[in-house]
């Protein structure tokens, strides 16, 4: 919920300001002795793919969605929606907060798969909406 994320927000003062991201990435560096590049370089590579789409998407489907998880893959509930774990990649499903639109967020090690899994949870959700 709304209140929930605020509370969360205003403990982890990294997450809202710059300014102090800036200075814990200055502090790491010093503590390791890496140079930016250095610490870049050790981040895995990964890209995202986003959609949005009309849908109407109440609790119910979300669910449905739970219950349809093939075997391979994990379903967690997420503070605002679902994240489903693939080989390859996550998705993030959010309902927006009218309930008339998903938002698909996929996470993946190429941009193919990232593609690959937001077409697959745009499909499944239609599907599970005609039924």
């Amino acid at each position: 919920s709304d209140s929930t994320a605020r509370r969360i927000s205003t403990r982890q003062i990294w997450v809202r300001d710059g300014l102090f991201r800036a200075v814990k990435l200055l502090s790491i560096m010093k503590e390791t002795g890496r140079s930016l590049a250095q610490l870049s370089a050790e981040l895995p590579p990964f890209y995202v793919e986003s959609k949005s789409f009309a849908l109407p998407c109440p609790p119910s489907m979300l669910q449905k969605l739970l219950v349809d998880t093939d075997k391979e893959s994990r379903l967690t509930a997420a503070r605002e929606g679902l994240v489903l774990h693939k080989q390859g990649g996550r998705i993030l499903i959010t309902p927006t907060k009218n309930g008339r639109r998903v938002n698909v967020f996929a996470e993946a090690e190429s941009m193919e798969i990232a593609q690959e899994l937001c077409a697959g949870v745009e499909a499944q959700l239609l599907f599970l909406n005609e039924k």
